[in-house]
């Protein structure tokens, strides 16, 4: 998975609907503040709930396209 084409497009999409991250991370079950590590590079999102959301944010991102 290229993480950061992908970040860029998850935030992309979530500024064209104005939607905050934190209200996505709220909607889909997440702790905002795991998004945010996970968005700044503090993260993998390889394992765990890191990857948990990194899913996500994917699924998220391939349903615009």
């Amino acid at each position: 998975m290229q993480t950061q084409p992908l970040f860029q497009s998850f935030r992309q999409r979530l500024a064209e609907q104005g939607t905050p991250i934190t209200q996505w991370a709220r909607d889909h079950g997440f702790n905002p503040y795991g998004v945010y590590r996970l968005l700044n590079g503090y993260e993998l999102g390889t394992k765990g709930k890191s990857r948990t959301i990194a899913e996500a944010i994917e699924s998220f991102v391939s349903q615009a396209a």
